[in-house]
């Protein structure tokens, strides 16, 4: 016991040493940046760029001189867009976004595939920050406020190399509520017959110096309703769905500091505290009985833009990101009692420490040369049961790289790009570290704009994804062999397309093609006459496809229409299958506004999905996965800064499910009051 004890002691001090690390790096930094930096002349860049408050959260910046800028290649979700979505969560604001396929799982978490890249292949950013379980390499985008949102940049497999390590398939970056001089407070209140209530209320104001925004909002419910044809299930019986509630709180602040035209710096913090259930599996033979009493994400923040000459800048990105869970394993549906072997309390303890430099010079006469380099440690401390020690486990990885723009025409331009990434296990609870892995990644994109409204665009891109710490040393209570000698995920991918935009109109249309090797999968071994599960890099993907996007307004109507079609295929020696899980062959997504006077306004939305296919947990048998349509519809009223609005979400109670298992929820009716003052 007194051997315990010490461990926990050790492990409080590591723990509070390393956050007194990271205090202490942001804070030296901010107090130090005015007097490292200087007061340069006061130049601008020469390609025209957005408000520092707004673009110190982007990944790149977007200039306007050229067509090749990476423009094509990305998609926007609006802040008016999200609003008037009303999207609770960051993961219904980005239902909508071309090639996004949103999965509610087994385990209660809003996750997506993107392009049928699973999310694990996909890095998600929140203001710039990389953020993900530095355990298993997802985040739940559920978590993240969608009223905390000025909007959502994706970036599908071609990505700029700036956007560092394991982007193997895109990246999605959740850009909240930016700091603006004009004083705001708005405010929203939303409740439904599901007895769901939804509050947030956000702030933003400041001088010519100082901007400040913050933010705070409130998100619980009992266990939702399931629609009304729904049949019975071995694991769920009722009209409403078992072991569904959940309770959320969030705020967050951003501070940003101008101290001249050629200086910025800003603070960000991120917070989330929730407690969920996790309804068991409604199909399986053996569903899971958990709850999270405990879940917390906070998100801390250090950014600085430094302008040293017109064709000479710096932008810094320095961050903590800290998760922390406790899971409560059960025996039954009572959730009392934890005698069975399956029962136990597990806790993450989970954090990342790291730091991002996007250097941006001119070298060359014919387009600005841009920068990474990036150094990020992820720790994961987890406890199986509250009489085990915990289990620490380190790793870290380093980003280089360059992208060169090429500057042919006023019309036409160029990017080429290339980086290093290395990743180096530092701890693995007292085993013998792997040797280090590196891996060499490029990039290429062209475009072409002709006749004003056309743009034409080529984008090629090697990527690459290092494996996680949860595929490298689960063992998953006894039933998974660790493989410390995984190797990485590598795709090829190929896109091109063409848009056309005038004014707030515009349609874009796109092929791609991505090959993926090396493909990191959970495999049954036999080891001392058991079957067990361990990961191993045996698969081998492909997945092409086409997209279509087009958004306008005429009128009293605006709207936004999306078709996607995606063939994956497993292309794996001796499998069992052409099949790739939850990957829909088709999907249809339209949401348009009518204002039917000046004050009145009606919105609707669709989404329709086609069949897919997925995997029985308890026979291992492939099954259809039936398609499914979803239509939402909204009445809403406006009286100055004040709003009024009647929704109603699954309008024909469509009883569906997004993965094997899981049914979703009924019709619900909400009732909402919008303001700004």
């Amino acid at each position: 016991m007194e051997g315990y004890n010490n461990y926990m002691e050790s492990q409080s001090m590591y723990k509070h040493c390393v956050k007194s690390r990271a205090f202490v790096i942001l804070s030296t930094f901010l107090l130090s940046g005015p007097m490292l930096w200087g007061q340069s002349a006061a130049a601008q860049p020469t390609d025209s760029l957005p408000p520092p408050s707004y673009w110190m959260s982007e990944i790149m910046v977007l200039g306007k001189r050229w067509a090749g800028d990476g423009r094509a290649t990305i998609h926007e979700i609006t802040s008016r867009e999200i609003k008037a979505l009303d999207a609770r969560g960051a993961h219904e604001a980005l239902a909508y976004s071309p090639g996004i396929y949103l999965i509610r799982t087994a385990i209660n978490t809003a996750t997506f595939h993107l392009r049928g890249f699973e999310q694990r292949q996909v890095t998600v950013y929140l203001d710039g920050v990389p953020i993900f379980i530095p355990y298993d390499g997802v985040v739940d985008i559920g978590q993240f406020s969608g009223d905390n949102l000025e909007s959502i940049r994706v970036s599908s497999g071609g990505s700029s190399v700036l956007y560092g390590a394991n982007a193997l398939g895109g990246t999605v970056n959740l850009i909240t509520i930016v700091p603006r001089a004009e004083r705001t407070i708005t405010g929203r209140l939303e409740t439904s017959d599901h007895r769901r209530v939804h509050a947030h209320i956000a702030a933003r104001g400041g001088t010519r110096r100082l901007r400040l925004s913050c933010s705070a909002g409130l998100d619980q419910a009992p266990d939702f309703r399931l629609p009304g044809n729904v049949k019975q299930y071995p694991n769920q019986q009722g009209a409403f769905r078992n072991n569904s509630d959940y309770g959320k709180k969030s705020a967050s602040l951003k501070i940003h500091y101008l101290p001249g035209r050629d200086h910025s710096f800003g603070l960000q913090l991120n917070h989330i505290r929730n407690a969920y259930n996790v309804p068991p599996n409604a199909l399986t033979t053996r569903p899971r009985y958990w709850q999270f009493p405990e879940w917390s994400k906070d998100v801390i923040s250090l950014n600085s833009i430094h302008v040293f000459h017109p064709d000479a800048s710096l932008r810094t990105v320095w961050f903590y990101d800290q998760y922390y869970n406790v899971l409560e394993s059960y025996d039954d549906d009572t959730y009392t009692t934890q005698d069975q072997r399956y029962a136990f309390t597990s806790t993450y303890d989970d954090y990342s420490l790291g730091a991002i430099l996007y250097p941006k010079v001119r070298l060359l006469p014919f387009g600005l040369t841009n920068g990474v380099i990036s150094l990020k440690e992820d720790n994961h401390q987890q406890q199986s049961d509250e009489d085990q020690p915990f289990e620490r486990y380190s790793i870290r990885t380093w980003t280089a790289g360059l992208e060169q723009g090429l500057e042919i025409s006023s019309g036409m331009g160029a990017t080429i790009g290339t980086e290093v990434n290395y990743l180096q296990p530092t701890y693995v609870q007292g085993l013998d570290l792997r040797d280090p892995l590196a891996l060499l990644n490029g990039q290429l994109a062209l475009e072409y704009r002709f006749l004003e409204p056309y743009t034409v665009h080529l984008a090629l891109g090697s990527k690459s994804r290092f494996p996680t710490l949860k595929e490298l040393y689960s063992e998953r209570l006894g039933r998974n062999i660790p493989n410390p000698q995984l190797e990485p995920e590598y795709s090829t991918n190929i896109e091109t397309g063409i848009r056309w935009a005038i004014g707030t109109n515009s349609v874009q249309f796109a092929v791609y093609h991505s090959s993926l090797r090396s493909l990191i999968t959970n495999q049954v071994v036999e080891q001392d006459g058991e079957f067990v599960n361990q990961y191993q890099n045996i698969g081998l993907a492909l997945m092409q496809g086409l997209e279509i996007n087009a958004r306008g307004a005429l009128r009293r109507v605006s709207w936004n229409l999306g078709y996607a079609f995606l063939e994956a295929e497993n292309r794996t020696a001796g499998r069992d299958s052409d099949y790739l899980e939850y990957r829909p062959r088709h999907q249809l997504k339209a949401f348009c506004q009518t204002d039917l006077t000046s004050r009145l306004a009606m919105h609707f939305e669709g989404h329709y999905v086609t069949e897919q296919y997925c995997l029985n947990p308890d026979n291992k048998v492939w099954e259809k996965l039936d398609g499914f349509g979803v239509i939402n519809m909204k009445l809403q009223y406006g009286i100055n800064r004040v709003s009024l609005y009647a929704r109603i979400r699954n309008v024909f109670d469509m009883s569906y499910m997004s993965e094997y298992g899981v049914p979703m929820p009924g019709r619900e009716t909400s009732i909402g009051l919008r303001m700004e003052i």
